[in-house]
């Protein structure tokens, strides 16, 4: 096997501070993952039901769309978020983001969660 281990370094504006926490994962997505989850929620609070990841073109500089389904257990909602980007790395992170915004939007409104906590994209 590969002696490797997959790690991110992660860094998010909380509110305008610069925030970041470092992890590893079973690969390089989900290290990121892992990192963005440690900033902004609860281990356990966040499930990703779906990740999908598409080519929109062709080519060595090819545009991948990723799309993210994320399960809220304090809420029980279910939110998706969307990028594209050469990097799929990049893409899917930016989704993920955007779906936990979309987790924090959804907790502020009802009265739950912190809103001080809220990741800009």
């Amino acid at each position: 096997g590969e002696p490797l281990v997959p790690t991110a370094t992660v860094t998010l504006d909380v509110n305008g501070v610069e925030t970041t926490a470092s992890s590893v994962g079973t690969g390089p997505v989900d290290a990121a993952f892992q990192g963005v989850q440690k900033i902004c929620f609860e281990e356990g609070s966040i499930t990703l039901l779906e990740y999908k990841v598409n080519s929109v073109t062709k080519g060595i500089d090819a545009l991948g769309e990723v799309m993210v389904q994320l399960r809220d257990h304090t809420t029980g909602k279910t939110v998706n978020g969307s990028s594209a980007n050469t990097d799929v790395v990049v893409a899917s992170t930016t989704a993920y983001v955007q779906a936990l915004n979309r987790v924090l939007k959804i907790r502020n409104s009802n009265g739950v969660g912190h809103p001080q906590k809220f990741v800009e994209e």
